[in-house]
């Protein structure tokens, strides 16, 4: 089984349901042996994800809507509109328009 983790912030602060939650899902990926991931989403987040990386997770799954940093520090990136991938790109390919 997997357990995907929604995490909740604002203006790059954590809720601390984040945490509650957090400490949930880990308590049921033991019990079950289930992979646990979670996922960071805002503008400026990034710090977040290193944050949250630090627990007991497979994975940490990062949404962020500042591309700079996205070209940055992903070797891929796919970019989706309601489920249909409307761009691709590696980190080897020329930013758009350039």
């Amino acid at each position: 089984m997997n357990i995907l983790l929604i995490t909740e912030q604002r203006d790059a602060q954590w809720n601390k349901t984040s945490f509650e939650t957090l400490a949930a899902a880990q308590q049921i990926a033991a019990e079950t042996n289930s992979r646990l991931t979670a996922v960071v989403m805002g503008k400026g987040v990034a710090g977040l994800a290193d944050e949250l990386a630090v627990n007991k997770l497979d994975e940490v799954l990062l949404v962020e809507h500042d591309m700079a940093l996205v070209r940055q520090i992903c070797d891929y990136v796919h970019v989706l509109d309601f489920g249909i991938k409307i761009f691709e790109a590696s980190r080897s390919l020329p930013p758009p328009g350039k």
